[in-house]
């Protein structure tokens, strides 16, 4: 019997503070928008992909993030890279 190799993934999420510049927020946008453009990366000459998808992070989980991080509840964007 063969084995399979599951997937790794990790998940990643950006965020704004009430500290950061407009500038801040038009770089989340671009990122944003770069990822949905291109959610295929191609890591090496071989070909190896990585996919980068956006995610939805339940709220309590953000809460908890946000609360052990100190930070106040801001704009937030999450990604998981499989």
């Amino acid at each position: 019997m063969a084995l399979r190799r599951k997937p790794s993934t990790s998940t990643f999420c950006y965020w704004a503070t009430p500290a950061d510049t407009v500038e801040a927020l038009a770089s989340l946008e671009a990122a944003q928008q770069a990822i949905h453009d291109n959610p295929i990366l191609i890591l090496n000459a071989a070909g190896a992909q990585l996919k980068v998808i956006p995610e939805q992070v339940p709220k309590g989980d953000l809460a908890a993030i946000f609360t052990a991080a100190r930070l106040e509840l801001t704009i937030c964007l999450a990604y998981v890279l499989r």
